[in-house]
């Protein structure tokens, strides 16, 4: 099964940092909530095919950071066409 890793770097600890959200814009779609972690990465297990991007928000005690920047992904490949047997 493909997957699909996005990472960051942690905050420093000072921050406190409990939890990252993510957030994924499918196929140029609005950016949803699809991710909570306290990891500084996500993989995403056998995607749909289509087109991807994503934005991170960390979360201490004292509120939600604005979104990181926008990291675009890898257009998931449409599966082939056209496939045939012959017994030789």
């Amino acid at each position: 099964m493909p997957t699909i890793r996005i990472s960051w770097n942690p905050n420093p600890p000072a921050e406190l940092v409990s939890e990252y959200r993510v957030s994924e814009s499918f196929n140029l779609g609005p950016f949803d909530l699809k991710y909570t972690t306290s990891d500084t990465h996500v993989d995403i297990v056998d995607p749909p095919q289509g087109a991807y991007a994503w934005r991170i928000k960390a979360v201490n005690i004292a509120g939600v950071s604005t979104d990181s920047a926008t990291l675009p992904g890898p257009s998931v490949p449409t599966p082939p066409t056209g496939l045939t047997m012959v017994v030789l």
